[in-house]
């Protein structure tokens, strides 16, 4: 959230005591109740000089949260801007609160309105009129569509955040709550050479490479199969080539897959069919990012934990010793922000915006000017600072900075710098690119960004077909994917393939499809997108 944003709730304010009343619902049906709760929102203003200002409370519509039945009323106040409220204004978060158990299991539908019309503002982000909110038994996390906006939850009550909210040339003046039948949305995918899925009820689907699909079996499939025993609690998952990690909501990492160099962390190097936990780390963790055959650990802490295969020093711990349980990397026992690995590397960005790698640098994938592999972490040329996300593949990384802008380096030979062509070991500025990028990720030579549209742009080699742009001609600047030039949520490259998760609600992959990757129920290749199917 940005600094000048704020959060402040009226009623717990002096202020809002003074200033605002409480409104106070309920009503019956005589064809069965409707359960209505109290409702308590706080909103703010952020005006373009600055300044900040409250605005009031109102009801528009009341909740009812029994299927997807709503009841609308007409109250007797309603959102209006505090007093000498002028020129753009910007809602940038909403809080909910006094909400009952029989709002399980339902969607919240926020919409801000003007005083001259009933339509929806545009103001969460350039394109949608709604946020919505997922009440996962008491949990809330935010519902499909809803780009662009972050949800913090607590008992009773959310606050959704709007990350970069839409300048208004009118004020908010009222807004409106609804719930509504939970529409079922993807929370995060991983690419290997197989393909996993998080669906919003924590359970995981998996598709491809038998050994790696967690259904203990070692059949390939080209259609998504649950993992085993793992039908909730999962918030977020990384595929290596041929294994996979994913994080619980108790903060406890579990594994499966191929094992030969130690990357499930369990202690041993048996392959495993059904997910295992990962020695040392029953909690405490917040993210997981997995290569080739290493895989690594992000604590809440802000330290980081690796383990697998070292030939090349990608554990980071100051050696090349295979490690088959967690181990801190050298320097980084504090101050990370987030963590990604290529095949045979390992990135992090720093609290301070810094980014450093470790491990293999052949083509000088660690953007520190050398082709030496380093076996502790090595600073990145030029990105000292204003990095938000980094993203390695296999012989090339590629991040993006505050400013919205992707720099690239390394192995450029088939065009995965994005810079017109030619290898570089400090980064460099991909064509096209130098604001409003979203997300992005690496495959083996190919990457992928999401714009700010929610359209989708890749460069790199497309022998398989990776980039979609309906060829397999390689591409030295970024190509759009046929098909996707919105709506997209999530991307994820793999090993000469692409997925994306679309509308927040559908997976749509291109490319290599060996052993039923793409999750079309077959094994052909595709130039262009084609629907995961058995996903709804």
């Amino acid at each position: 959230m940005r600094d000048d944003y704020y959060h402040d709730d009226p009623v717990e304010s002096s202020y809002g005591k003074n200033f605002f009343k409480r409104i106070l619902v309920a009503a019956s049906l005589i064809l069965g109740s409707i359960y209505l709760f109290q409702t308590t929102f706080a909103a703010n203003i952020s005006l373009n000089s600055g300044q900040q200002t409250q605005f009031g409370q109102g009801l528009l519509q009341a909740v009812a949260c029994s299927g997807s039945s709503s009841l609308t009323l007409s109250s007797g106040t309603s959102f209006v801007n505090g007093a000498g409220a002028t020129g753009a204004h910007y809602l940038s978060s909403v809080t909910v609160s006094g909400i009952p158990n029989s709002c399980f299991g339902t969607d919240f539908v926020i919409t801000a309105y003007d005083n001259a019309s009933n339509t929806p503002l545009t103001i969460f982000n350039s394109t949608s009129t709604e946020a919505v909110v997922y009440n996962n038994n008491g949990t809330f996390t935010r519902g499909i569509g809803s780009i662009g906006s972050t949800v913090s939850s607590g008992s009773g009550t959310f606050t959704v955040t709007f990350d970069s909210p839409v300048a208004l040339a009118s004020s908010v003046y009222k807004l409106g709550i609804q719930s509504v039948a939970h529409q079922p949305f993807f929370k995060s995918i991983g690419l290997g050479d197989h393909s996993c899925l998080v669906l919003d009820s924590g359970g995981v689907k998996c598709w491809g490479s038998g050994g790696a699909l967690g259904n203990n079996t070692v059949s390939n499939s080209s259609v998504p199969v649950s993992v085993s025993d793992l039908s909730s609690g999962v918030v977020a998952i990384a595929n290596g080539t041929y294994h996979s990690c994913v994080v619980l909501d108790s903060g406890g990492v579990k594994c499966w897959g191929f094992n030969a160099n130690g990357q499930l962390g369990d202690g041993t190097t048996t392959n495993r069919l059904t997910p295992v936990s990962v020695s040392g780390l029953s909690s405490g963790v917040r993210a997981i990012s997995a290569g080739e055959r290493h895989t690594c650990a992000l604590l809440n802490s802000g330290e980081v934990k690796c383990w697998g295969l070292n030939s090349f020093g990608q554990i980071g711990d100051n050696s090349t010793t295979t490690q088959v349980s967690a181990t801190t990397v050298n320097g980084l026992s504090s101050g990370v922000a987030s963590i990604s690995l290529g095949n045979f590397s390992s990135c992090a960005v720093l609290t301070n915006g810094s980014a450093k790698c470790w491990g293999y640098n052949s083509s000088g994938q660690l953007g520190n000017g050398s082709t030496t592999n380093s076996s502790v972490p090595v600073n990145v040329s030029g990105l000292s600072s204003g990095v938000r996300l980094i993203a390695p593949g296999s012989s090339h990384t590629c991040a993006i900075l505050d400013s919205g802008g992707v720099r690239c380096w390394g192995d450029g030979t088939n065009g995965a710098l994005g810079n017109g062509g030619g290898s570089s070991t400090t980064p460099v500025s991909v064509s096209g690119l130098s604001s409003g990028i979203m997300e992005i990720d690496s495959g083996s030579n190919h990457s992928c960004a999401i714009l700010s549209s929610g359209a989708v742009k890749c460069w790199g080699a497309n022998g398989s077909g990776n980039l979609g742009d309906g060829t397999t001609t390689n591409r030295s600047t970024p190509t759009s994917v046929i098909g996707l030039n919105s709506n997209a949520s999530s991307i994820a490259a793999g090993v000469n393939y692409s997925c994306v998760i679309y509308r927040d609600s559908e997976v749509k992959c291109w490319g290599d499809n060996t052993r039923g990757k793409l999750g079309d129920g077959t094994t052909t290749q595709r130039l262009t997108p084609v629907t995961v199917l058995g996903l709804s």
